[in-house]
C-alpha cells in the first residue's frame, strides 16, 4: 500500500510538472502582449486644485519594447485618487493627431509656431492640450488662448524649454468622468477602467478646491498579437 501511495504521488507530481510545462508557452505569450506601467501625481506632500497624469505616447513608458511589436495601447486598470471637492471627478481625455511645432524660442515659453494648415486646429480657445517634448518623451498639460496667425498661445508658460519638432495634441474629454468626491476613491478593474489610443498620450486628471491627488495608478500597454 505504501509503495502504491508513493507511486501515485510521483505520478501526480509528474502530471503537475507536465501541465506547467504545457502552460508555460501560453503564459509567456500572454506576457508578450502586455507591458506594465504605474505612477502617482503629484507627490503625496503636494497640494493642488488639479492633479493629472499623462501616459507616454511611445506605448512602452519610455522603456524598450522587448518584443519589437507595434506601439502598445494604454489601459489603466487601477486608480486611487483623493479630492476635497464633493463633485470631483477623474476626467479622461483622448488625444487628437499630433501637431508639429515649427518655430520655438528654445526656452520656456507661452508661444510657439505651427504651420498655417495646423493653426486652424487651435481656433477654439481654452482647449486642453498636451505638449510632448520629443527628445525626452516628457509631457505637459496646457490650455490654449486665441492664436495669432500661425502663433499658438498658451495660458501659462511651459515648464521646460520647447524645441522645434516637439508635438502638441488637442485633447477631448471622454464621457462625464469617474466620481471621486470629497474622499479617497479607488477603482480596480482588471480588464481596464479606461483606455487610450495606441501611439498617442493618455491624459487623466482629478479636480479639487485646494487638494487633489492621484495617489497611485497602474496599467499596461496592450500590444497587438
Amino acid at each position: 500500500m505504501k509503495r502504491e501511495i508513493v507511486l501515485s504521488t510521483k505520478k501526480t507530481l509528474l502530471s503537475l510538472v507536465l501541465a506547467a510545462m504545457a502552460l508555460a508557452p501560453l503564459a509567456h505569450a500572454a506576457d508578450q502582449n502586455n507591458l506594465n506601467f504605474w505612477g502617482a501625481a503629484p507627490q503625496p506632500s503636494a497640494a493642488t486644485n488639479l492633479a493629472f497624469a499623462i501616459i507616454s505616447a511611445k506605448g512602452n513608458d519610455g522603456r524598450k519594447n522587448p518584443w519589437n511589436k507595434s506601439v502598445g495601447q494604454p489601459v489603466v486598470h487601477f486608480l486611487r485618487a483623493t479630492s476635497d471637492l464633493a463633485t470631483a471627478v477623474c476626467k479622461v481625455y483622448s488625444s487628437g493627431a499630433p501637431v508639429k511645432i515649427t518655430a520655438a524660442s528654445g526656452g520656456s515659453t507661452n508661444v510657439v509656431g505651427v504651420s498655417a494648415a495646423d493653426a486652424t486646429t487651435f481656433t477654439t480657445t481654452n482647449r486642453v492640450l498636451i505638449l510632448r517634448h520629443v527628445a525626452s518623451d516628457t509631457y505637459e498639460r496646457l490650455v490654449n488662448l486665441t492664436p495669432t496667425g500661425n502663433t499658438i498661445k498658451f495660458a501659462i508658460a511651459t515648464e521646460t524649454a520647447v524645441a522645434k519638432d516637439d508635438l502638441i495634441y488637442v485633447c477631448t474629454a471622454v464621457g462625464p468622468g469617474l466620481l471621486v468626491g470629497a474622499a479617497q476613491k479607488e477603482y480596480n478593474i482588471p480588464d481596464g477602467i479606461f483606455t487610450g489610443d495606441a501611439g498617442r498620450p493618455l491624459l487623466f486628471e482629478v479636480n479639487a478646491t485646494t487638494l487633489a491627488k492621484i495617489e497611485a495608478y497602474a496599467g499596461k500597454f496592450r500590444f497587438a498579437e
